[in-house]
């Protein structure tokens, strides 16, 4: 297969190979091409600058199989989309910023939506996104990680450590050694770090810190050390590159990363940062944007970034253990090796049918659809309403379903099936089998009760609570308390070898497991896919 990527900045060329400094190339780019490879892919680049006149050579071989549109902000692309359809070649259009709010591109963001035969995303807010303003589904991609392996550090003997009466009379204690902390990121995100600097003062009261900014320089970066200075941190600028902040993670303890996670950029944002940060053995603490909470089981993730801080020093054995078991999971899953095959089936047109284009000839279930309808599904709920969405179909799902037998081709239940009492739930998927025409795919996502376990043993002061922070816990074993509803009552939890072995005694046949699509995805999320026997 021949890819042409279609990327807005050159990259840049050295002995150890092709680079970018855009985040956004390097993830959704170059480093799949890489891995892609290894299938016998043969990837060209192809530059469309994003305003202007593209250099002649900026069109794709005639022969590509297909074209993938890394962001899009020029309308010749539209152009090259085109022409690769008539010639029958795929269309995989890429987004990662919702600039579906940018007057500027929002046009043109929709033109490419339509064009592409498959959508993909680095996120499941993303995809909503896309879903809101096109009604087209997407494909959740990852962000792969860069970078090497590292085993999980957090070294900070006697830092922040209470001192006796005895020590303070007569100072016979040398200094700890500084914490070292580290942010790191692209410029945009500089305003908000400098703003959020003051909530770690409770950090800086405890011992002396060291302070790593590893960005681009300018009067943001200024603005960021001279906050971090005002709460007693000594701050270090360092200018952005991949060496520098491979050097960075080297020799920080703890990456911090504030957001602002009421904001629109937020999100959709991706947890590339954070995922880097553990795969290079470092403990993070970060601001609970939806991308993060994910992670919530390796990390702390949370408002007050000072506690989180405070509490991975003093109980660093079980801040090392998260982070050792976050290694597992991005070496499962994130990987650039892991994510190709994801890339391969989005970019062939075999990796879900969320991905693909609307057929109209598919009849497909949306059970229990709650305040989440879906374009392209018969949406069925018990509520006639939630959150002001409203269902296609009221229905039940206990007891027989308003659909006849062997009629449908996907049945698929978000977040439905850990709703229903444990004696109850055999029936239950027997019916929902019932109409599923042979050969017909029943999909289930549900939370992952071995994730949950692990979650709430790794800390579980932390995990009990019933806000978010019981999110990849306590929620999982009884739903959100937030809805004050017993319809949303969580009645029993699964496993992935569980879920799969009662859909294989409900009668279906070749269960196995999928990345999960919706709500907080993997670890805390899972997806399992059966089939009816033809």
């Amino acid at each position: 297969m021949k890819i042409a990527w279609i990327i807005f900045e050159a990259l840049q060329q050295s002995v150890q190979g092709p680079s970018s400094s855009v985040a956004s190339i390097r993830y959704r780019a170059l480093l799949p091409a890489l891995a892609l490879a290894k299938h016998g892919t043969d990837s060209q680049f192809v530059v469309v600058p994003p305003q202007g006149e593209a250099d002649d050579d900026a069109t794709p071989d005639g022969d590509a199989d297909a074209l993938v549109f890394c962001k899009s902000f020029n309308a010749r692309n539209e152009t090259l989309a085109q022409a690769a359809r008539a010639r029958g070649a795929r269309v995989v259009f890429d987004i990662c910023d919702n600039h579906f709010d940018t007057p500027q591109y929002a046009d043109h963001y929709r033109a490419m939506t339509r064009l592409a035969h498959t959508i993909t995303v680095p996120t499941v807010t993303m995809a909503e996104a896309v879903r809101e303003h096109t009604g087209r589904e997407a494909l959740v991609i990852p962000d792969p990680v860069e970078g090497a392996r590292a085993a999980p550090a957090l070294d900070a003997p006697g830092w922040g450590a209470p001192q006796s009466w005895l020590q303070r009379r007569f100072g016979n204690t040398p200094s700890p050694a500084p914490l070292h902390l580290l942010w790191f990121g692209h410029p945009a995100n500089l305003p908000g770090f400098a703003a959020s600097v003051p909530q770690l003062a409770a950090v800086a009261a405890q011992g002396p810190v060291r302070f790593r900014v590893v960005s681009q320089a300018g009067a943001d970066a200024d603005a960021a050390c001279a906050a971090l200075a005002q709460i007693g941190m000594t701050p270090e600028f360092v200018p952005w590159s991949p060496a520098a902040t491979r050097a960075a993670l080297d020799w920080c303890q703890i990456v911090a990363i504030p957001g602002e996670p009421g904001s629109a950029r937020a999100r959709v944002k991706s947890a590339n940062r954070l995922v880097e940060s553990l795969w290079a053995g470092r403990y993070v603490v970060a601001s609970p944007i939806e991308a993060y909470q994910a992670f919530e089981e390796y990390a702390w993730i949370g408002d007050e970034l000072a506690k989180g801080i405070l509490w991975a020093v003093r109980h660093y054995a079980v801040a090392l253990k998260q982070i050792a078991h976050a290694q597992e999971h991005i070496a499962a899953h994130l990987t650039a090796d892991a994510v190709a095959v994801q890339w391969l089936g989005a970019i062939n047109g075999t990796e879900g049918q969320r991905g693909a284009e609307p057929d109209g000839n598919a009849l497909r279930f949306n059970l229990g659809c709650g305040d989440k309808p879906l374009p392209g599904y018969v949406n069925v709920d018990v509520a006639p309403s939630r959150l002001g969405r409203h269902p296609d179909v009221l229905a039940d799902l206990r007891t027989r379903l308003p659909f006849p037998d062997n009629c449908a081709d996907e049945v698929m239940a978000v977040h439905v099936i850990e709703h229903f009492w444990r004696w109850e739930v055999a029936d239950v998927v027997r019916e929902w089998a019932r109409v599923l025409r042979p050969g017909g795919r029943l999909i289930l996502e549900c939370p992952n009760l071995i994730s949950a376990c692990e979650a709430f043993l790794a800390n579980p002061e932390e995990r009990s609570q019933p806000d978010a922070r019981g999110q990849t816990s306590m929620w999982v074993f009884y739903g959100d308390p937030q809805w004050q509803d017993p319809l949303m009552v969580h009645r029993w939890g699964y496993t992935p070898a569980s879920l799969a072995k009662l859909l294989h005694e409900a009668g279906l046949v070749e269960a196995h497991q999928e990345p999960a699509q919706f709500k907080l995805r993997e670890p805390r999320d899972m997806r399992i896919v059966a089939v009816k026997p033809r």
